[in-house]
């Protein structure tokens, strides 16, 4: 076999390589970014696979129909490659503007009809494309290998599914560990652009030209794009979060964890889901005062995360506390307080009584050989079902088993002070009843955020708020918020 021969098979075994490594990298990330918009909503996944299958297909469907057609096959697939270089990373750049372009306000909830339309919109051209390679892929292979139509969709598939498990890989063990979304988008782009330019090698002819210097000159930006580092990632991270200023923003093996500010409190998002705000005395404090105060003498206490927020300071307070197991999933939520919040703050983290543990919590809860006075669950409402697996009776029962005979077991959701709609209610009623099918008691302490206390015992927890005053005092517990006044005009 010639060199020359050598170089045409490889060339095409390349560019079909690609079209599973490209779509499948840009996969991921495009779902992890519209997962962002609708605040990590895993039901938005069914519509987004449903968009990405649909617009694939229609692209599958309209060029195996043109294929035949097309006298320069291996130009067409270049110029396909070549385009679908240049719609990758404006996809992602129309994903974080949709909200701007709709005038919907960060931290409000995208209704059905909206999230649809974005969902389609953005990964029609995108989808569109990569399907329609496929189908070029299949036909310039069957002409030049002057095999049957199967044989060649088989060879063709059989690369384009090697391309996209190793895409997979590459983004999970080396785009999320040291790129950002747009850095990775630049890399698969390049190599796009690149595969383009080795199809069109050696043709003739003016318009062969004319696409061999556009590839060039998308290979140069794209790579001056990866190289120079440029801040596309934070400036378009900062029209995406317009309103507030962003301070850092990361992508994690766990999902988008970003910082802002608004005057002078910075705020944390997972995936575009609040986790907390930093300086929130008040919220730090009722996250675990209501729930160590409850119990007569806590020493073995757990919290589940939250505990940079303020809360693990605010835990040992209490001079009973002897050892406090905090547990949080996402490494880069305790890297990102350490940076970015006071020394004063994340000290706690250093101190000999907490044993800091990156696990999921509920698996934590499960699987631990160790026993608590208290349990403090302090994650976001459950809004999607990463969150609400921490909201039901399974949980319940788990954290029922690691509590000691009067254990305390403290969960809260966003409530009102005064008045709570119907759909509040409801969560509100199913919580309780919840926990009172699982817990022999349950006292509910009400506000902006309602606080659920449970036990397994009977006579442990308290209403009073006299009985809480009095306990803060004996501990010498000098607190804003959770004190008298607070708490007599609460219940």
């Amino acid at each position: 076999m010639s060199s020359a021969t050598v170089s045409f098979h490889l060339r095409h075994s390349f560019a079909f390589f690609l079209i599973g490594f490209a779509p499948l990298a840009a996969q991921i990330i495009m779902l992890r970014e519209l997962l962002v918009i609708f605040y990590g909503n895993e039901l938005s996944l069914g519509v987004m696979l449903c968009a990405w299958f649909l617009w694939t297909a229609m692209g599958s469907f309209t060029l195996g129909r043109l294929s035949e057609r097309i006298a320069e096959r291996e130009g067409a697939m270049a110029i396909v490659m070549a385009s679908l270089a240049i719609v990758l990373p404006l996809s992602i750049l129309m994903i974080r503007l949709s909200k701007t372009f709709l005038d919907i306000p960060p931290g409000e909830i995208i209704d059905p009809l909206k999230m649809v339309a974005i969902t389609f919109l953005v990964l029609g051209p995108f989808c569109f494309l990569s399907g329609s390679l496929f189908a070029v892929a299949c036909s310039l292979r069957s002409e030049k290998a002057c095999s049957d139509a199967g044989t060649s969709m088989g060879f063709v598939f059989y690369l384009e599914s090697l391309g996209a498990g190793v895409g997979g890989l590459a983004v999970v063990f080396v785009f999320l560990a040291r790129l950002n979304h747009f850095h990775g988008l630049f890399a698969v782009s390049m190599l796009l652009c690149l595969s383009a330019l080795a199809l069109l090698k050696g043709r003739a002819g003016t318009f062969a030209r004319s696409c061999r210097v556009m590839s060039a000159l998308l290979v140069m930006i794209f790579s001056a794009g990866l190289l120079a580092s440029w801040p596309v990632d934070v400036i378009t991270r900062q029209l995406e979060w317009h309103g507030y200023k962003v301070i850092e923003s990361r992508d994690t093996p766990y999902g988008n964890l970003t910082a802002v500010t608004v005057e002078h409190q910075t705020s944390f998002f997972e995936n575009g889901l609040w986790l907390f705000s930093w300086p929130d005395p008040k919220s730090a404090e009722r996250a675990v005062h209501l729930a160590l105060l409850q119990h007569r003498d806590p020493r073995r206490v757990l919290v589940v995360g939250g505990g940079i927020s303020g809360s693990l300071a605010e835990t040992l307070k209490h001079p009973s506390v002897e050892r406090v197991d905090y547990v949080e999933l996402d490494p880069e939520i305790i890297y990102q307080g350490r940076k970015l919040l006071p020394r004063d703050i994340t000290a706690v983290l250093d101190d000999e009584r907490v044993r800091l543990i990156h696990r999921d919590g509920r698996d934590h809860v499960k699987g631990t050989d160790n026993t608590y006075d208290v349990i403090i669950v302090d994650l976001p409402d459950p809004l999607t079902a990463q969150m609400n697996r921490f909201y039901t009776a399974e949980f319940f029962e788990e954290s029922l088993e690691k509590l000691n005979y009067e254990g305390v077991f403290s969960i809260a959701v966003t409530s009102a002070e005064i008045m709570v709609g119907p759909n509040q209610v409801r969560i509100l009623a199913s919580l309780r009843k919840t926990l009172e099918y699982v817990f022999d008691e349950v006292v509910v302490y009400p506000g902006s955020t309602a606080r659920f206390l449970a036990s397994p015992s009977p006579g442990v927890l308290i209403e009073n708020p006299a009985t809480l005053v009095d306990r803060s005092a004996e501990r010498d517990l000098d607190l804003q918020y959770v004190r008298d006044y607070y708490l007599l005009f609460d219940l």
